[in-house]
């Protein structure tokens, strides 16, 4: 009889035989679209960011999950979370406000 414990993962966690995790994308990728790297189990992966991805979409990459009872893997969900850049960007910040926007 054997007996396993899962210790707890910083950037992973266990669903069954899938693991879930978050990443994060830039807001330009995630308007426009791109490609990012994901750090797995198994080494990176580039994931294809379709445009216009909100935070909280869910990436499947099937089979580099946990092993299953009958055989097999389970899946890597990983939900992706908008970053905005480190610093405030004036352009940015003027393209957002509405164009009927009053001054203050």
């Amino acid at each position: 009889l054997l007996t396993l414990v899962f210790k707890h993962h910083a950037r992973f966690r266990s669903d069954g035989a899938d693991v879930r995790g978050d990443f994060s994308i830039p807001l330009q990728t995630a308007i426009l679209g791109g490609k990012v790297q994901i750090e797995t189990f198994e080494g990176k992966v580039a994931l294809i960011i379709p445009p216009w991805t909100t935070s909280g979409k869910v990436f499947r990459i099937p089979g580099r999950g946990l092993p299953k009872k009958g055989g097999g893997h389970g899946d890597l969900k990983l939900t992706a979370m908008i970053e905005l850049p480190e610093k405030p960007d004036d352009d940015l910040i003027a393209l957002m406000k509405p164009a009927n926007a009053v001054k203050s």
